[in-house]
């Protein structure tokens, strides 16, 4: 984690983990044909951190956090997941994580967005299921993007909604 980074403010705001709540992180792995990279290589590491401080969170607030999953790369954006996984050394259903999770965040090489949709599909009478699809994010992000104050950007898209809700149409400006 960076310096003036705080991985726990940042996800209580951005998603409210809540007691009794089940999360995972999950990250893609090299396959022959995919090779490695230093981004990729240090969003694993990266993925390690966040997981270990939602496990520290966990244990204030009452939530359980998965040991950290790892699955063979797609090699393409929009692929599904695989049918099994690895974590702790050992083989997984990669259906025994989707399905027993409430929040998951992926920091993968390449985009989980649709897997990640039609599991919401799947799951339509789960109460809560939050998932972030995080293909390459990179550590240095951490003290740029996601250091933005998220409170305050919910603050105000709730503004911007309330001042679109009367409007039919819109204009917008940049300079």
């Amino acid at each position: 984690m960076s310096p003036s980074f705080d991985l726990e403010k940042f996800l209580v705001d951005v998603f409210d983990p809540v007691a009794g709540e089940r999360v995972a992180v999950v990250v893609d792995r090299p396959v022959p044909g995919v090779p490695d990279n230093d981004a990729w290589r240090e969003r694993r590491a990266m993925a390690a951190t966040w997981r270990e401080g939602l496990a520290r969170l966990g244990a204030k607030i009452g939530f359980d956090t998965m040991p950290l999953v790892s699955f063979p790369a797609t090699g393409r954006s929009g692929g599904d997941f695989p049918f099994e996984g690895e974590a702790s050394e050992r083989t997984i259903p990669m259906a025994a994580v989707l399905d027993g999770a409430s929040l998951l965040l992926a920091l993968t090489e390449f985009s989980m967005t649709a897997a990640l949709c039609d599991l919401c599909k799947r799951r339509p009478g789960a109460d809560v299921f939050r998932a972030a699809s995080m293909p390459g994010v990179q550590k240095w992000m951490e003290e740029t993007s996601l250091a933005a104050d998220y409170r305050e950007v919910a603050r105000r898209c709730r503004a911007l909604k309330e001042a679109f809700l009367g409007a039919d149409r819109a204009e917008v400006l940049f300079s």
